[in-house]
């Protein structure tokens, strides 16, 4: 395989054509964490101060993906990521509030 690949390594890494497509990888990727509230709180069922700290990291996203969305409506996609970027971090958060292990990103990987 390595023969064939030529590299001992494979990137993952998402390429995208333009930031518009990036934006829009990056807010369904936080969409996807967000349908994970729902399921870890009631798989997980966390205590009532969790569950209002998770609350809280929900609303903080919201706001962050409310901002985003202006600002790649001005298609300013750098800062519309950030934000999204943001908002995930927040939903991360949220999980691990709720009592899931989720591993965090590095500064690379975003």
């Amino acid at each position: 395989m390595k023969r064939v690949l030529d590299s001992t390594v494979l990137d993952y890494t998402p390429k995208f054509e333009t930031p518009a497509e990036e934006y829009t990888f990056e807010l369904e990727r936080n969409r996807s964490y967000l349908e994970l509230i729902p399921v870890a709180i009631a798989q997980l069922k966390p205590a009532d101060e969790a569950k209002q700290n998770v609350d809280s990291l929900v609303e903080r996203n919201r706001v962050a993906i409310e901002q985003a969305r202006g600002y790649a409506g001005q298609q300013d996609y750098p800062k519309a990521l950030a934000s999204v970027h943001a908002g995930t971090g927040y939903l991360q958060l949220a999980l691990t509030a709720a009592g899931l292990v989720v591993p965090q990103e590095s500064k690379a990987d975003q």
